[in-house]
């Protein structure tokens, strides 16, 4: 989802990081980031987006997303599906888990989760996946 298919989905407007899409696709092939950037920048919502982009088999890989607080996952899983809908018709690629109430599936591709959720989602997603899926 580059941000010039995201600027086609009409509540996307340009972010800070976009800037940095060409360089962040580069990087993320041979190497674990850690992204430090204003709130606001478009770290939650256009990262996990970047990330599960086809790669070069065409595969798109699969984005584990842990955000510290509940509604922050929730919020994030809602607003980053309707992205996906808008951009390519997919209703079940983005999900949520966080204590007691989880939506993702073996279809989803970006997972919202809790700290205290990450350890379990991450070994459900290994044992469904080989280690070059994962982002």
């Amino acid at each position: 989802m580059s941000p010039k298919n995201l600027s086609s989905a009409s509540v996307m407007t340009s972010l800070p990081i976009d800037a940095l899409y060409d360089e962040f696709l580069l990087a993320i092939k041979d190497n674990h980031l850690v992204v430090e950037s204003d709130t606001g920048s478009g770290k939650s919502t256009r990262l996990p987006l970047w990330c599960a982009e086809a790669g070069e088999s065409g595969k798109g890989k699969r984005v584990l997303v842990v955000e510290p607080r509940r509604v922050a996952c929730l919020a994030l899983s809602s607003f980053v599906g309707s992205l996906m809908q808008e951009i390519d018709g997919s209703t079940n690629k983005v999900g949520y888990a966080i204590r007691f109430d989880s939506t993702v599936t073996d279809e989803t591709q970006i997972a919202f989760v809790t700290p205290g959720i990450a350890p379990v989602s991450y070994t459900h997603l290994r044992a469904h996946e080989t280690e070059a899926d994962l982002v």
